[in-house]
């Protein structure tokens, strides 16, 4: 955390889908992928509580180097475990049909007269 090269970008997931009643939800923010309640907002802008998000710093670091490209089939085996959790706990008309893992990086820029922010958004998974 504060050691001679701290991280100079914070990130973020958003996890947008779909219902098969064509409901569409985001199943990350506010702690919705815990509790499997949905967030019926898709929110790509930066959370104000990250920290429900993620659970706990055990979740954190998994978020954080499970998502990297070496890591295909991690992102299949959570995937597959995101649709089976969320599809035991509702009705069949509100199970999830599919969904796509957005990664968010929030990066600050510092110049000698100012700083600059610089976001980026990838898609990192898409499950059907």
């Amino acid at each position: 955390m504060f050691s001679p090269q701290p991280p100079h970008a914070s990130f973020f997931f958003t996890i947008p889908g779909y219902l098969v009643n064509n409901t569409k939800v985001e199943l990350f923010r506010n702690g919705g992928l815990w509790s499997w309640e949905p967030n019926a907002e898709v929110d790509f802008g930066f959370p104000k509580d990250i920290y429900k998000d993620f659970r706990s710093h055990r979740w954190f670091k998994f978020f954080e180097n499970g998502f990297v490209p070496q890591q295909d089939y991690l992102r299949l085996s959570f995937g597959r475990w995101i649709c089976r959790e969320f599809n035991k706990r509702h009705q069949v008309a509100e199970q999830l049909y599919n969904y796509t893992i957005y990664y968010i990086s929030r990066e600050v820029i510092h110049f000698p007269t100012s700083s600059e922010i610089l976001t980026y958004l990838l898609l990192i998974h898409r499950h059907v």
